[in-house]
């Protein structure tokens, strides 16, 4: 008969092992939506341009809105960069409502890439793989970490979703990491939307 140690040991092996197996079942899940997304991506592209996305809002019109938000909220599923969903609002709505519903995707998806990182383990991998740079870093990340996500998220031309892995990972605060994350990503998105607006009316 087991003792009361020996049973929380017990536990806590099957509850391991049980996350393994979770984590491993959605990383399998995540390969095959991203697989599905890009090979997509390579049979039909016409389907994923400004152009196209947009006229299928149009058509949809009744439903526009909802259907806006959920593109923008699973767009790094997808593999849809943010600056067509962007343009491709603007063909339908005013530069408000594209900025208001793309900064709920900021937030939205940001926060799903961050728990994904605790979700497959990857905090696990990349202190494996980098702890002694981990070890110099997370004190840094803790002290300047908001104004760093910020920094990175209003610069358009990195991936901003490295920073949200990067930051799950690294465990650091959810509530810094999203305020950082929103506040920095507002900067571009408020330029594609207000700026692609005033383009839009001066071509048409």
């Amino acid at each position: 008969m087991l003792d009361k140690g020996d049973a929380t040991e017990c536990q806590e092996i099957e509850e391991t092992r049980g996350l393994a197996i979770y984590q491993k079942i959605a990383i399998v899940a995540w390969i095959l939506i991203l697989g599905s997304a890009l090979g997509g991506r390579m049979v039909w592209p016409e389907s994923f341009s400004v152009e196209a996305i947009g006229e299928y809002l149009k058509t949809h019109h009744h439903m526009a809105e909802v259907m806006f938000l959920v593109l923008v909220c699973v767009r790094p599923v997808i593999l849809v960069p943010g600056t067509v969903l962007t343009f491709a609002g603007l063909l339908v709505f005013t530069p408000m409502s594209v900025f208001l519903m793309s900064m709920v995707g900021v937030v939205v998806s940001g926060a799903g890439v961050y728990f994904a990182s605790y979700l497959m383990g990857f905090d696990r991998i990349v202190e494996a793989k980098y702890e002694k740079h981990i070890t110099r870093m997370r004190p840094g990340i803790k002290k300047h970490g908001g104004w760093f996500i910020a920094v990175w998220s209003a610069f358009p031309l990195v991936p901003d979703d490295v920073i949200c892995y990067l930051a799950g990972a690294l465990r650091y605060s959810f509530w810094k990491f999203l305020i950082g994350f929103t506040v920095g990503g507002a900067i571009p998105i408020a330029a594609y939307s207000f700026g692609g607006g005033a383009l839009f009316e001066w071509l048409w």
